[in-house]
């Protein structure tokens, strides 16, 4: 497989951009759905990969809890709801 070299005579700086763009987003889903699929890896290289990307995984959490809220919202049975 030749590549895009063979193809232009110039390849042009931003077309190389594009390249790399896709094939860095292509490998992020790739180490994020083998994440989903497995979180470890008996393979040491990839199971630092899989433990840098789930530390870096936002986790949603409540920072308020509903009760303490200044108006908080009533859960369903609460004053008649």
């Amino acid at each position: 497989m030749a590549g895009i070299g063979a193809t232009y005579s110039h390849v042009p700086a931003s077309m190389r951009d594009q390249v790399k763009k896709a094939l860095q987003e292509r490998w992020e889903m790739a180490l994020d759905e083998r994440l989903r699929l497995c979180p470890t890896s008996p393979v040491s290289l990839l199971n630092e990969l899989l433990i840098s990307r789930r530390e870096r995984k936002p986790k949603i959490v409540s920072r308020l809890s509903p009760r303490n809220a200044r108006d908080p919202v009533p859960l369903i049975g609460e004053q008649g709801l």
